[in-house]
């Protein structure tokens, strides 16, 4: 008996080889092939079916990634940089320069800014690789605007602010470029 299979798959390949053999011997080749092609079907019904749970597994699993990482962002750039007049650069970098003078809502700028961005990463290089990113954007700015209405606001030591800030800003963005 080997040992990585129970006794009950034993018997039942057991089974399985002597209904293959019989179907043989008695020169039922007809049977056998229906027998057989049946096998297949069911084999590459359960090949999809795996690979539409991996599939939905592995989508799960971006979104905690890139969920935890947008809220440790948004921590970041909410309770520490952007109260404190410090932008980071590229489109973040913008969106708490509008907030500054005109009283804008960051995430939603961010969006905003993204948007003709992710338009021609389409146009260039089409919308299945652009997936992820659109939702990552989405998400991102979503935690930044939703943080920013119950996060306290660290006012202190600018060294404090600028490490603090950058580390989580750094942590959230990474988590989000690992899945998403």
């Amino acid at each position: 008996m080997p040992k990585n299979s129970s006794v009950a798959d034993y018997h039942a390949a057991t089974a399985f080889e002597c209904a293959f053999g019989y179907l043989y011997l008695k020169g039922e080749l007809e049977r056998l092939r229906l027998f057989f092609d049946k096998i297949l079907e069911f084999a590459e019904t359960e090949e999809t079916a795996h690979k539409v749970a991996k599939n939905v597994k592995e989508f799960l699993l971006d979104l905690i990634f890139m969920t935890v990482g947008s809220v440790i962002y948004a921590v970041g750039l909410n309770g520490f940089t952007a109260p404190n007049n410090i932008a980071p650069g590229g489109v973040s970098g913008i969106a708490i320069v509008l907030n500054y003078l005109f009283g804008t809502p960051v995430g939603t700028v961010i969006l905003l800014i993204n948007v003709p961005i992710i338009i021609w990463a389409i146009i260039e290089i089409g919308y299945k690789l652009v997936t992820k990113t659109m939702l990552a954007v989405v998400l991102n700015a979503a935690c930044i605007d939703i943080v920013a209405l119950f996060m306290p606001v660290y006012h202190g030591d600018p060294l404090i602010i600028t490490l603090i800030g950058g580390v989580c800003e750094g942590v959230g963005l990474s988590l989000v470029f690992m899945r998403g």
